[in-house]
Formats: structure tokens, sequence, C-alpha cells
């Protein structure tokens, strides 16, 4: 799974997958102190039902991208959004609450709050590694890295997680341009909304240092 950044920032961007289609978004109104970060999935859901003379009926919602249907079987999500099929609807899954003397805060759909230090735990060299607890009860920790953050597994085996691509400008005949993405690998794509919050924070903090 790739989800692109449309801005180059971590703090105001919509992260779109290889489709275009919209996954999540970040934003972060500008304030003097004590910013707040909003972070939000995008789901795609039925919007109305199929005129009778349409060759498509719903007897269950339609096919969406990540189930286990093949790849000929399955319309893209775009074309279901095109055919009025699917609409967005923007789901908030964390705020992050940034604070310059006091600890940062997290607060999980808008009911649990914690002190961020004592979610990402801070270990390593200069503090370049954060290890947390995800949705799944497994253990991962994020390494800050010289050029971009990558995650791991945090067992014996360190099996990556995601990593983060930074933008590409491009050089004529050498290399085309390409948007920053982050690149959540198989082993993964089950806590995506894990990975993409905490990936929020981290790079805030690589970029800060």
């Amino acid at each position: 799974m790739h989800l692109y950044f449309l801005n180059n920032s971590a703090l105001n961007t919509t992260l779109v997958d290889d489709s275009g289609d919209e996954r999540y978004t970040v934003a972060t109104p500008w304030r003097w102190s004590r910013r707040t970060t909003t972070i939000s999935k995008t789901v795609w859901v039925p919007e109305r039902s199929v005129e009778k003379d349409s060759c498509v009926t719903f007897s269950e919602p339609p096919t969406l991208p990540d189930s286990p249907a093949s790849e000929e079987s399955r319309p893209s999500l775009s074309t279901l959004l095109s055919s009025s099929f699917l609409s967005p609807k923007s789901s908030e899954l964390a705020q992050i609450q940034w604070h310059c003397i006091s600890n940062s805060r997290l607060k999980l759909a808008g009911c649990i709050e914690c002190d961020l230090r004592e979610y990402l735990v801070r270990s390593g060299l200069l503090g370049r590694l954060r290890t947390f607890t995800a949705s799944d009860g497994q253990s991962y920790q994020w390494s800050m890295g010289v050029r971009a953050p990558v995650l791991y597994r945090n067992d014996h085996d360190r099996v990556p997680v995601a990593r983060f691509h930074g933008k590409r400008f491009g050089v004529p005949g050498i290399c085309k341009p390409r948007d920053a993405f982050l690149e959540i690998l198989p082993a993964g794509e089950h806590i995506a909304d894990s990975v993409v919050m905490t990936f929020v924070y981290i790079e805030k903090r690589r970029r800060d240092s």
C-alpha cells in the first residue's frame, strides 16, 4: 500500500492511494501555541440505490480495494465513485495536541487521551527509536533513520512494516519527479490506521531535529 502526500507536509496534507483516491487527511490549523493536529480516515459508503435500468445491482455493499476479490472482477474505487455508487465520509482517528513545555498529548477517537511520551516510548541513541503497541497488541518500533523513518515489528525478526519515501524532484533525462509517500508493507496493512497516526508524530519530530 502506497499513500502519497499531496502536500510535502506532515501536518497539513491529504494522503491518496495509487488510484488517486483519498484515504487519510491531516489538518493542523495555525495557532501561536498549543496547535492541534487532527488525523482523519476517509471511508467510502454507498450513496444511493442503482437505477432499475442499470446493469449493476447492490445485494450487498460494493467490493472495496482491500477485499480479497480478484483485480479483474472488482471495479476501481474511482469508477464506483464516478457512477455515484460511493461517497466519501471522514471519520476522525486521533488528535495530537502539541505542547512546547509539557509533553504533547494524543487523543484517540475523541475519547481516550494519553501522554505521547508514554504511548511512543523513546529509546536508542539521541532518542531516535520510538516504540508503541498497536491495535493488534503487537509491539512496533519506529526508527527515525538518517534520511527517513522506518517502522519495524519489535521482536527478534525485526520485520519491516512501513517506510517513508521523501519527495523527489525530477532531473530531465535522469529521473521523474515524485511526491513523498508512505509505503505500508503487507505485514502492516492490518494496522494502517496506527501506522499513519504514529507516523505524523514521528515525522514532525524528525523534521524538527
